[in-house]
């Protein structure tokens, strides 16, 4: 493909028979005083071919949920690549929210970090591996005599009434003890954890003496937990 998009007789709305040609992968800025053509030129003719030729790879049955745009007048329009087009709309969005939550890419690029970064510990910035849950029970069977406390990370509000208000919810929600400073405690006495921030949710004991079938199912209920 040619390096630059190549247009020539463009003549949607005030245009007048414009031709030009555009790089491609470079900033380009189009100007001008309010009515020279900058929109007709970039969203109704450049934008609208490059979506109308976009729905035309698309089975019939897609095109009938799909609306396009008017296409733009114009004699040729070569090397276009796909395009996508980011408008400037007024709406009212909530006063705590940032760019991304505002124009809704807060969760596609939040699923995009996640899939392309490499896990790490949060305090020390030590690479973390993620074991399957195969794999942990392999962990568990290679030591006969070993007992396993599997715990997970919570992270404690400071306020003492949100503390003992989520401390409350974690008992309704089953869980009964927490483990501080490799010191198991319980729950319901959340008085014990006022001074610390961190901690973590006892969620199970296992060892290789349990029976193979009782092993397999409270491994994969905790992995549903972690």
């Amino acid at each position: 493909m040619a390096d630059e998009i190549k247009c020539s007789g463009i003549k949607t709305h005030n245009l007048k028979n414009l031709s030009i040609s555009l790089p491609h992968k470079k900033w380009i800025a189009v100007t001008g005083v309010s009515g020279s053509g900058k929109s007709s030129l970039v969203f109704d003719t450049i934008y609208a071919e490059s979506q109308r030729r976009f729905l035309e790879t698309l089975g019939t049955y897609e095109r009938q949920f799909l609306q396009g745009l008017p296409q733009g007048n114009f004699e040729t329009l070569e090397n276009l690549p796909a395009a996508i087009a980011l408008k400037q709309t007024h709406r009212n969005s909530d006063p705590r929210s940032v760019i991304a939550s505002a124009i809704d890419i807060a969760e596609p690029f939040r699923l995009l970090f996640s899939s392309l970064m490499e896990p790490s510990c949060k305090n020390c910035g030590s690479p973390t591996e993620m074991n399957t849950p195969t794999e942990l029970l392999e962990i568990i069977r290679s030591e006969k005599n070993t007992n396993y406390l599997i715990s997970v990370p919570i992270d404690l509000p400071d306020q003492k009434k949100t503390r003992k208000k989520l401390c409350e919810d974690l008992v309704l929600e089953g869980y009964t003890r927490l483990l501080v400073n490799d010191k198991i405690i319980n729950l319901e006495d959340s008085t014990d954890i006022n001074e610390y921030k961190t901690t973590e949710i006892a969620l199970d004991r296992v060892n290789a003496e349990l029976p193979e079938e009782e092993l397999v199912n409270r491994i994969e209920t905790l992995w549903t937990q972690i």
